[in-house]
């Protein structure tokens, strides 16, 4: 409902009243006291919000700093495993030990 293209000079004091007493009913005019208290929620809201987020994010780049370090040792005792010799059962008629494919 676009209000600048009604003719408010023929609508006369009690139609304009009509109007504004409508408009309060649908919501769409509310108290200064209420909109500031909307307003304080959702600046609570936004702060809540930033400060999870923030803390998330330093969790997180903890996390990812921990998973280089625990991956430089997995790589590590990849290489230690790896250079062991294959240990083959002597009951299969093989030698002891054997070249790791």
């Amino acid at each position: 409902m676009d209000l600048t293209t009604l003719p408010l000079v023929p609508m006369g004091a009690t139609g304009i009243l009509a109007l504004v007493v409508l408009l309060i009913i649908r919501g769409a005019i509310i108290p200064k006291a209420t909109h500031d208290a909307r307003m304080a929620d959702k600046d609570d809201f936004i702060k809540y919000y930033r400060l999870a987020y923030e803390r998330e994010t330093e969790a997180n780049r903890e996390l990812r700093i921990q998973m280089g370090m625990l991956m430089e040792v997995a790589k590590t005792a990849d290489h230690v495993l790896s250079s062991f010799p294959v240990i083959t059962n002597r009951s299969d008629g093989g030698s002891d030990e054997s070249v790791p494919s």
